[in-house]
């Protein structure tokens, strides 16, 4: 009885391992497909000197960069959707599609009439009435740019996520006020609306900031991963504050050490404790 029990349970359990391993290959194609319709390096490095520090918390992520060029205008944008893992990278793929539609065959330049398009486009392929008449709603939070490189103007537009711009002190930003000033560089954070993509039918538009960029500028777009990373002495949040102080500690590096850096202090602040959440950090030099 004992040795019948035990062949039970070692078939269920190779039934198990099976599955799994299906639901794994399954997961680790799907990656193929979201590595594959994220830009390749040097859709943006060709522009700028930049980087991307990309870490998914799972096989598959939730967070997506996306990069255009059209004509003189370089559009590039950081993504953070709703969630991690499969159910994130869906959305990643609503999101990257969206995008490309809006760019390429509207034709829509403006950053914020941008996301004031994404949102209809997302709220219209996730929104679905339940049998219980229950209504799902996912989104995403992004920080979505565009460069005139005739103009050498940045255009930037927000939903949650803001744009962090660093230059040399002596050069003001006009109509925004220094957020933090250190070695020999002052941060300006230009806030982001505070409306989702996808949470809803927005009654405002989003805004669109327009800033004339000067020789030295760097620009910074990010998902919430890096700041809300538990770790440290104390198992705490790493926090905004001590990520705009690590951006401005590192402005005199090239962006490929400043990518390096970035990974280094995070992976040292968690340690042992997991991942949280899916991390996406670009990096623009003008």
């Amino acid at each position: 009885l004992l040795n019948l029990q035990n062949e039970q349970i070692s078939s269920k359990n190779k039934i198990i391992e099976e599955k799994n391993k299906d639901i794994t290959d399954s997961i680790n194609y799907a990656k193929r497909i979201q590595t594959a319709i994220l830009p390749v390096d040097t859709a943006l490095s060709k522009h700028f000197d930049s980087f991307v520090y990309y870490r998914p918390k799972d096989i598959v992520s939730g967070d997506f960069y996306w990069v255009k060029e059209v004509g003189d205008r370089v559009f590039f944008s950081v993504v953070d959707c709703t969630g991690h893992g499969v159910p994130g990278a869906f959305m990643s793929i609503i999101g990257f599609n969206s995008l490309n539609r809006i760019v390429d065959d509207l034709m829509i330049s403006e950053t914020g009439k941008i996301l004031d398009k994404l949102n209809e486009l997302v709220i219209e392929s996730i929104t679905r009435e339940t049998k219980e008449g229950i209504t799902i709603r996912d989104g995403m939070d992004l920080c979505f740019c565009c460069y005139d490189k005739k103009r050498n103007t940045l255009h930037y537009s927000g939903a949650h996520n803001s744009l962090y711009l660093i230059r040399k002190p002596d050069s003001q930003l006009n109509g925004y006020e220094v957020n933090m000033e250190s070695n020999g560089r002052v941060l300006y954070e230009i806030k982001a609306d505070k409306m989702a993509i996808g949470g809803s039918r927005n009654d405002n538009s989003y805004s669109t900031h327009t800033i004339t960029l000067e020789k030295g500028d760097s620009i910074y777009l990010f998902s919430d991963g890096y700041a809300d990373q538990f770790g440290g002495p104390k198992g705490k949040k790493f926090m905004y504050k001590r990520f705009k102080e690590l951006l401005l500690s590192i402005q005199t590096d090239s962006m490929e050490q400043q990518h390096q850096k970035l990974e280094s202090t995070i992976v040292t602040w968690m340690g042992p404790l997991d991942q949280l959440d899916d991390i996406c950090v670009m990096g623009v030099r003008v």
